[in-house]
């Protein structure tokens, strides 16, 4: 996601209304620091407090702050073929947020520096929570990726959500104490087959806080558990609102801005930008330790595509002479597939003719908990299930040719 998940417009007549309303939402932000953030009586802001006693749906609050739910398109994930929650992965187009924040960056400012200061809390309680319950977390990306890498520079990394990678074993208990705390999943994967679970699980709060809880990282082809045994060796700590919180050990966040990178391809340019950036800093010698902790947890063809994605990375490939990328799926990913092209995979991967078509038919009819998250719309009634069912069929095979085109191509290239 590049762009911050707003959930709300505020339209103020007057500075005295927009930081009341300030306060009220935001109330960790000091006025002082947003009263140059105000222009013409408009501000945009991120989210809502979770425990204020109006709704999303809301149209007016007691002290005259007008407040309406903006509407966004809803986008299909390019690396699977799902619908993305109405609830947690709405982004506005690029042409709806022009218009919100006016073209003017202090608008978006402080939209930033709401969602940081909000995602930062959360990451402190949470961290805490899973500490009391016995459970260790290492927190991915976002804070750890930010004062490494664009803290020295005077910038500023934003992020819009949080990654936790936790101990495959204590996936489940972690789950339980993101519902403790006021989380719910975006989508129950539980009733899927093994083949077709994300390596996260996406927690979203009433707030609009959302919560990636790993249970591996894509790229690594090691068994999860032997795999945070390997990266819980080598964690280090950071620092998130003067808090010490625990984090992957930088030979490891430097093979993750790779494996990320190969993740998502050159379709999230922000990506790139912090493997760029870590190709940058973290000198010949880390990223040989990196290589090297690829070989280890069997991450060499992840590593070895995203470090070619960049110019820099290409470089270093060739000077460490990493291997070509053998493995299809790495290719692909690395190429910002098409929906269906990873089930091309799947089915490629799978043993056997009874396999292939039990995929074949999960994905034709899967259950309904999926075709909701699906398509939304599905959620309305019986009659709107069964026509998302119909629709699910035509869908597949219309993403079909561009899905067969991308996995034919990425076939070849890793055979060369």
């Amino acid at each position: 996601m590049l762009l911050p998940r707003l959930r709300v417009c505020f339209a103020f007549q007057d500075h005295k209304v927009a930081m009341q309303c300030i306060a009220e939402n935001l109330g960790t932000i000091d006025p002082e620091g947003v009263c140059p953030l105000l222009d013409r009586g408009r501000v945009f802001v991120g989210h809502t407090k979770a425990e204020h006693r109006h709704t999303l749906k809301s149209t007016a609050y007691d002290n005259g702050c007008r407040r309406k739910q903006i509407v966004r398109a809803t986008p299909r994930s390019a690396a699977s073929d799902t619908v993305t929650s109405m609830a947690s992965r709405q982004t506005p187009d690029s042409a709806a947020w022009a218009r919100l924040v006016d073209t003017d960056p202090r608008r978006s400012a402080l939209v930033a520096v709401a969602l940081r200061m909000r995602l930062e809390a959360a990451a402190v309680e949470l961290v805490d929570a899973l500490r009391g319950d016995g459970i260790v977390p290492l927190v991915l990306k976002g804070p750890s990726v930010a004062g490494w890498l664009y803290g020295p520079l005077g910038e500023r990394r934003e992020y819009q959500d949080l990654d936790l990678l936790v101990s495959p074993a204590e996936h489940e208990r972690a789950g339980n104490v993101l519902e403790r705390l006021g989380y719910a999943r975006d989508f129950d994967d539980r009733g899927m087959p093994p083949w077709w679970r994300e390596h996260a699980v996406v927690w979203v709060r009433s707030d609009g806080t959302t919560v990636d809880l790993h249970r591996w990282l894509p790229g690594i082809g090691a068994d999860p558990a032997a795999a945070w045994e390997i990266l819980a060796r080598g964690a280090e700590s950071v620092e998130i609102r003067s808090r010490s919180v625990p984090a992957l050990g930088l030979p490891a966040r430097a093979l993750h801005l790779a494996l990320h990178a190969a993740q998502h391809g050159p379709a999230q340019p922000g990506v790139l930008r912090d493997l760029e950036y870590g190709l940058d800093a973290g000198g010949e010698e880390l990223w040989r330790a990196a290589a090297a902790l690829a070989v280890e947890l069997d991450a060499e063809d992840g590593f070895a595509a995203g470090l070619r994605l960049t110019p820099a990375g290409d470089r270093l490939a060739a000077r460490f002479e990493l291997r070509p990328v053998r493995s299809v799926r790495a290719t692909l990913l690395a190429a910002s597939p098409p929906p269906v092209a990873l089930g091309l995979v799947q089915l490629a991967e799978a043993r056997g003719v009874r396999s292939r078509l039990t995929i074949v038919a999960r994905k034709l009819f899967p259950p309904p908990e999926f075709i909701r998250h699906w398509d939304p719309s599905a959620a309305r009634g019986r009659t709107a299930l069964v026509r998302a069912y119909i629709r699910r069929p035509l869908w597949l095979l219309q993403a079909l040719p561009a899905g067969l085109s991308a996995w034919v191509a990425a076939r070849r290239r890793a055979r060369q």
